[in-house]
């Protein structure tokens, strides 16, 4: 999701996984904490994740677990169980069909912990049928309403999930949760297991109001039945504030991520891999809101504690670096950022990441578009022909909004604009089929290819583009959202570039009085809107007024960053 990028992303991965492209260059926070969506998704994506599925275990219920907005993701890099396990698993199911019958609860117990044991090994197209047959099979013989089936219809609604039939899915899963609420009452805790897998499902189909009212039903259940301070109650907590942070409550999700922070350090320790993805959540919040000094040492505390905790070659430890050089390019800190990059680049052999892994073309991307807004121009074409020499062709695509963006920029950046164009339109289309036009995701790869086509000179259809993703995010995610502001920033650029400059200028102003109403007058984008107008003032001849804003912006900069760093914003 545009990352949990969540360049910054989003990504976060994720989004959670930088739809940023060469024009803008990264060049101030907004582009570390909310720019445009592979970006952002990378550090979302990091703040989504957070925390892994349950171990598991050999009873029908074994993957039937709360899930984290990114424990889906999760489970597909699980190690399976031996292979061993799966076929006495077989052998087992075929025995007691043999024995006992086909339809015997104890066959179908098999069937679905066989089922089970596959999908934790990421082999959805075989758990399937045998998900689809434990379910069918328990309907029949033990009734809708009991518990096993219950469990046969929550597991296949997360396999579905897990494979993007969100459609599909939605239904089984809101049985499994009526069921649970009327067997085993609302605070039972597999009827909020069954509460926190439809919030998750919503909110990946951009469902994000919905979704919101149904981890808060979560959060209240386990605080009454485990406690406030109890680690589930935290992972509830840490899951609405992702969400509250993905819909512009900055403040609610800094509070409630302030809270899981705290309580992951007394329960688990500084440099557990929860506690580090609360700070990382944290740190996406503070740079957002503009209070840029206490996020960068937060994520320097990420860094460090994931390379202690995890080793120097662990996707999370690179994507930890990849975090920090963002917010450290966002205050003019480059020589420290691209050595940290590199590094990254490096590291990616020993953690086995393939040349088309997102992370791995993240990096290559944020790497080139620092190079070239250093005027680095020969280094950075010796940098993208051997970016690109190493990845396969034809260039997959359709691999979802934090590989195909970052591709697309490589492309771009490397004089393939014809190819870029083409990635990116087939991006957008695979995310309006699979996703709907709507989904946050789908509309941030509408913007990505309107950046890519304004960044290749094609005007026009750049600003047909734009209007479309910022139609779409005002109705989506509301007029005040970051990315909907960043759609109305991006498209008053193009005005501008078009000499429509009065409409640019009321776009603009617009802009920054939601960012300083939503985000503070200091955050990053209102800095950022406030150099933008005044730039655009100066090109109309009202050097006066313009002068005056750049004056603001400037103290206001310095209020984030200090004095040291001078930053001129594109």
């Amino acid at each position: 999701k545009p990352f949990r990028l969540r360049d910054v992303a989003r990504t976060m991965v994720t989004k959670r996984f930088s739809n940023r492209r060469p024009p803008d260059l990264l060049q101030c926070a907004e582009e570390a904490a909310s720019a445009t969506s592979a970006g952002k998704a990378a550090l979302r994506k990091a703040g989504e994740a957070d925390e892994a599925a349950q171990p598991l275990e050999a009873d029908p219920d074994s993957l039937d677990v709360p899930l984290s907005p990114s424990a889906l993701d999760r489970i597909s890099l699980k190690t399976s169980r031996s292979s061993t396990k799966a076929q006495k698993l077989e052998s087992l199911a075929a025995s007691l069909a043999r024995t006992k019958g086909s339809s015997h609860p104890d066959t179908l117990g098999s069937i679905s912990n066989l089922a089970v044991l596959l999908q934790r090994a990421g082999q959805h197209h075989e758990a399937e049928p045998l998900h689809r047959r434990a379910l069918h099979g328990r309907e029949a013989v033990l009734g809708t309403m009991h518990q096993e089936t219950l469990t046969s219809l929550s597991n296949l609604g997360v396999l579905l999930h897990s494979v993007g039939r969100h459609h599909e899915a939605e239904p089984m899963l809101r049985r499994a949760l009526l069921g649970r609420h009327v067997v085993l009452g609302p605070f039972h805790p597999k009827t909020i297991t069954a509460v926190n897998n439809l919030a998750v499902l919503l909110q990946d189909m951009g469902k994000l109001h919905k979704a919101e009212l149904l981890f808060r039903r979560a959060l209240e259940a386990k605080q009454v039945n485990l406690g406030p301070d109890a680690l589930e109650t935290l992972q509830a907590l840490s899951n609405l504030a992702v969400l509250a942070q993905t819909v512009g409550k900055h403040d609610e999700a800094e509070t409630s991520l302030r809270r899981v922070v705290d309580g992951r350090k007394a329960a688990l320790g500084m440099n557990h891999p929860e506690t580090l993805w609360a700070l990382s959540n944290l740190a996406l919040v503070l740079l957002t809101t503009g209070k840029h000094s206490e996020a960068e040492q937060l994520l320097e505390t990420v860094a460090e504690g994931r390379n202690a905790a995890l080793g120097p070659g662990h996707p999370e430890t690179l994507q930890g670096l990849c975090n920090l050089a963002l917010a450290l390019r966002a205050r003019g800190d480059d020589s420290r950022a691209e050595l940290l990059l590199r590094r990254a680049l490096e590291g990616r052999h020993t953690a086995g990441l393939e040349s088309t892994h997102p992370l791995v073309l993240l990096l290559h991307r944020n790497l080139a578009v620092l190079l070239e807004s250093s005027g680095r121009i020969l280094e950075v074409e010796r940098f993208l022909q051997d970016a690109l020499s190493s990845i396969s062709t034809p260039v997959p695509c359709n691999k979802g909004l934090l590989h195909d963006v970052p591709m697309a920029t490589l492309l771009q950046m490397s004089g393939h604009h014809a190819q870029a164009k083409h990635l990116q339109q087939q991006s957008v289309a695979d995310m309006h089929s699979r996703l709907g036009p709507t989904h946050p995701e789908t509309l941030g790869a509408i913007h990505a290819l309107a950046l890519l086509l304004e960044s290749g000179g094609e005007h026009q259809e750049a600003e047909r583009t734009q209007r479309r993703a910022l139609e779409g995010r005002e109705g989506t995610l509301g007029p005040s959202h970051c990315d909907t502001l960043l759609s109305m920033s991006s498209l008053a650029k193009l005005l501008q570039a078009t000499d429509r400059c009065q409409e640019a200028e009321l776009l603009l102003r617009r802009a920054l009085e939601r960012k300083e109403a939503v985000c503070g007058k200091n955050s990053p984008g209102a800095v950022r809107s406030l150099q933008r107008l005044a730039q655009l003032l100066q090109a109309k001849g009202q050097s006066l007024e313009a002068e005056q804003l750049l004056q603001k912006a400037e103290e206001r900069r310095q209020q984030v960053f200090g004095s040291g760093f001078a930053r001129e914003i594109s």
